[in-house]
C-alpha cells in the first residue's frame, strides 16, 4: 500500500501572540530572578530565528536549553539545529518499556538514516523544488521556505528500505519490521509529500543533515 497514506494528526503551529504568551507563562513557572527570555531577545540573536517559534516544539527547545544553560548556547544556529533534531528524535525512543540507554544508541541510528535520506534528496538527479499551496501544513515549517526539495517517492522507499533494513540488524528492537520503520520515518514531524513525491518540510534541516555528513567526512580526512 502507499506508505503515506496513514493517519496523521497535525497540530497548529503559534502566532506570535501565542508565541508572547508561551514564553511570558514559561519564565513564570522558573525561579524569581532569572533572566527571561523573550520575542526581542530572540530577534537580536537571530533575525528570522523568531519565524522557528511557530514550531511548539522548537520554541520549548529554545526555552529548555535557554533557562537550563544560557544565552550562548542558543547563539550559534548549527548547535540549535543540532539539539532540536536529536530531541525530537529522541522522544521517540524514550518510552515503549525499552532502557534509555539502548533508545538512545538507537535514535542515533536513526540519525544517520536521516541524513542518509537528507543527501539522497540533495545529490538526486530528479530533485525539485515543490511549492507548497497555502492550505498545506507550512506553519509547521520552522522558517517560511516557500519551495521544498522533493524527490519521487520510490526513491525515498529506496533508501528507507537499506536504513530499516540496517537499523534491524544492528538493534534489540527487534520488533520493528522494514515497513514499520519506514511508516515511522515517514509519518513525523520532518517529512513533507504530495504528487508522489517526498521532501523534508524544513529546507534548513535538509541543509543541516547534509553539512553535518559532509562535515563527519572532512573529519576523517583531517
Amino acid at each position: 500500500h502507499d506508505l503515506i497514506d496513514v493517519p496523521m494528526v497535525r497540530l497548529q503551529g503559534f502566532d506570535r501572540s501565542r508565541t508572547v504568551e508561551w514564553l511570558r507563562n514559561y519564565h513564570n513557572a522558573v525561579p524569581r530572578g532569572t533572566d527571561a527570555l523573550d520575542v526581542a531577545t530572540l530577534s537580536k540573536l537571530h533575525k528570522k530565528l523568531i519565524s522557528a517559534t511557530e514550531t511548539p516544539l522548537f520554541l520549548y527547545m529554545l526555552a529548555l536549553t535557554f533557562y537550563s544553560k544560557g544565552i550562548k548556547c542558543i547563539e550559534d544556529v548549527y548547535s540549535i539545529y543540532d539539539t532540536f533534531v536529536a530531541s525530537t528524535i529522541s522522544g521517540r525512543f524514550r518510552s515503549d518499556g525499552g532502557a534509555p540507554a539502548s533508545g538512545w544508541a538507537f535514535s542515533k541510528k536513526y540519525e544517520a538514516v536521516l541524513e542518509d535520506l537528507a543527501c539522497a534528496i540533495n545529490n538526486s538527479s530528479d530533485a525539485r523544488q515543490v511549492l507548497l499551496g497555502e492550505n498545506d501544513d507550512s506553519e509547521w515549517r520552522l522558517d517560511p521556505n516557500v519551495r521544498i526539495y522533493a524527490i519521487p517517492e520510490k526513491e525515498i522507499v529506496a533508501v528507507l528500505s537499506r536504513g530499516a533494513q540496517q537499523l534491524i540488524a544492528e538493534s534489540t528492537q527487534q520488533r520493528f519490521s522494514v515497513e514499520n520503520i519506514q511508516l515511522q520515518f515517514l509519518n513525523n514531524y520532518f517529512f513533507a509529500s504530495g504528487n508522489g513525491r517526498i521532501g523534508f518540510r524544513d529546507n534548513n534541516v535538509l541543509f543541516f543533515l547534509v553539512a553535518r555528513r559532509l562535515m563527519q567526512a572532512l573529519g576523517c580526512m583531517l
